[in-house]
């Protein structure tokens, strides 16, 4: 299994790695081509660190730091509950989008919290999720690791 997920992970670098590269060789003044740049490179190498983490033998070199690569790759995905707030605050309402059940509900959530407090309901919440979640990861990180 260890090499069927460093082939997909090369695979995911042979596609992705040229396209990044286009994208910063384009446009090389725009601070969005060397975001997107700094992305993908914490995916790879995160998912790297990962994939090695998980099949090292644990008899010779003690203990297991994958916890750690694991919290460390979904750290970014707390920004996106702030990136939310940010919309909201900018369009002065909070607007649902369409999904899930479970994203429907949370929409829902986000429309009454609209309703009985205005738009700043919605983004104090998304805003301590994203904040939340991220100091979470961090108490996290230290612990895991050996």
């Amino acid at each position: 299994m260890k090499y069927v997920f460093l082939t997909m992970w090369w695979l995911f670098l042979l596609l992705v790695g040229p396209f990044t590269l286009l994208a910063v060789w384009r446009s090389p003044l725009d601070w969005r081509t060397y975001l997107f740049l700094g992305v993908v490179a914490h995916i790879l190498l995160c998912t790297w660190h990962l994939i090695r983490e998980n099949y090292r033998s644990r008899s010779l070199l003690g203990g297991n730091n994958s916890g750690f690569w694991l919290c460390l790759l979904l750290l970014p995905l707390n920004l996106m509950p702030l990136l939310t707030a940010y919309e909201t605050w900018a369009r002065g309402f909070y607007v649902a989008g369409e999904g899930s059940g479970r994203s429907r509900w949370i929409g829902a959530l986000l429309e009454l919290l609209q309703d009985s407090v205005g738009h700043w309901g919605p983004i104090l919440l998304m805003l301590g999720v994203g904040i939340g979640g991220s100091l979470l990861l961090l108490r996290l990180l230290p612990r895991l690791r050996n």
